[in-house]
């Protein structure tokens, strides 16, 4: 499921994204898309970031993980019908295939949700620990 229209851009340490919110977007209703799937908007987000960040190193793209958020806060209930967000998200740690990213979306220059979130980028040898279950 790809909720995300475009990535904006990126830098070495940040992301920008858009999307617009229709019915046909998935948990989108005739109300608007509930501010909840905000976290998963942030999440797609970083992922955008890590592969585009791949691609221009001339790396492959990897397998992610979203390990967990913190403190996302939502101002509104829904983001509506029609609105463009905008997604934004800051690196502020990076560690052993572990970042911390600073994410917030946006519409019209309005905060309507912000979280910090944890994902983890593992190697090629890591992955195929985990999946071997060593």
């Amino acid at each position: 499921m790809v909720l995300l229209d475009r990535l904006d851009g990126f830098t070495k340490n940040s992301v920008d994204c858009s999307v617009t919110v229709t019915e046909s977007l998935a948990f989108a209703d005739r109300d608007g898309l509930p501010a909840w799937v905000g976290l998963e908007i942030m999440a797609q987000s970083v992922a955008a970031w890590s592969g585009a960040t791949a691609l221009a190193e001339q790396r492959p793209i990897g397998v992610g993980f979203l390990l967990g958020t913190r403190k996302y806060r939502s101002h509104t209930d829904v983001f509506p019908l029609g609105s463009e967000l905008k997604i934004h998200g800051q690196e502020l740690l990076q560690d052993a295939g572990m970042s911390v990213f600073e994410c917030t979306i946006t519409l019209q220059g309005e905060v309507l949700a912000e979280a910090k979130l944890t994902a983890y980028l593992p190697d090629e040898e890591q992955l195929n620990k985990m999946i071997k279950g060593d």
